[in-house]
């Protein structure tokens, strides 16, 4: 079987996975730290592959908690089939997959320490 270019990559996607980042934020990583031309969608199938979710720590967002946190509706947003959560104090969407807080939150830090 043919080895994946990103193998000498797993644990940098295990770390990265376990921040938070999405698979576009991962390919960004690659491209920025190890000039590694790769896409979502060969990422996503090496995670899947590999069964990288399986090995990370799973922590569930404390953003629910958060002051900051907020959900917009579907009567607001037509395209959307779900409600859309948003970090009110940096102006981002939270997304969807995220396990634990994204990495643009302003009390990442304090979850750290939990």
């Amino acid at each position: 079987m043919k080895k994946s270019r990103l193998e000498p990559f797993k644990e940098r996607i295990i770390e990265l996975l376990s921040e938070g980042n999405t698979y576009n934020q991962i390919v960004d990583h690659l491209y920025y730290e190890h000039d590694i031309d790769t896409t979502e969608s060969a990422v996503c199938t090496f995670v899947n592959n590999n069964h990288l979710r399986d090995s990370i720590q799973i922590k569930k967002p404390v953003c629910t908690q958060c002051e900051n946190y907020i959900e917009i509706g579907t009567k607001y947003i037509q395209t959307r089939s779900s409600n859309v959560r948003v970090c009110k104090a940096c102006l981002e969407v939270i997304p969807q997959a995220a396990y634990i807080s994204p990495t643009f939150c302003p009390r990442r830090n304090e979850n750290k320490n939990d």
